[in-house]
């Protein structure tokens, strides 16, 4: 999974599809800013200039329609079939699992004063060996009270 911080804010367009009685979150504006922003990239599995491109959700709409056309909710696919959906929906929960262990890592590192045990958990989980690293690391850089605490365990 590839992670890449979207432009802000919305495009207007969603906004005006939003509205209408059948409008769609593939708009033209919508699929060139995603472009850019994903750097031409499937966001789940990274391929450059994919031969389909699609929009789709990081987290499903099952027809909430603030869901459908929430700007943070679309992403950069390439083309989709079942084995990738199915690998979609497994990276969402392990990438949901992951970050709920991180922060609650975080949470029992500030209740129980600063305890070093946690602190080793934390720095594991910030090292480019461990699963879904980037997604930590934009939590830490997002958030000056952690991102003074602990940016300096962050190596590149």
């Amino acid at each position: 999974m590839v992670y890449f911080e979207k432009s802000q804010p919305a495009p207007p367009s969603l906004l005006l599809e939003k509205n209408k009685n059948s409008g769609t979150y593939r708009t033209a504006e919508v699929i060139a800013r995603l472009d850019k922003d994903f750097y031409s990239k499937c966001y789940i599995c990274g391929q450059k200039n994919p031969t389909t491109i699609n929009v789709e959700h990081f987290m499903p709409h099952r027809g909430d329609r603030d869901l459908m056309f929430d700007w943070n909710n679309l992403f950069y696919d390439g083309e989709p079939t079942s084995l990738k959906a199915l690998e979609e929906a497994n990276l969402r929960d392990l990438l949901l699992k992951s970050i709920k262990e991180f922060q609650e890592l975080l949470i029992d590192y500030y209740k129980y004063g600063k305890d070093a045990t946690f602190l080793l958990k934390i720095k594991q989980h910030l090292n480019n060996s461990i699963e879904l690293t980037a997604f930590k690391r934009y939590i830490i850089r997002h958030n000056e009270t952690l991102k003074n605490e602990f940016e300096h365990y962050i190596i590149d």
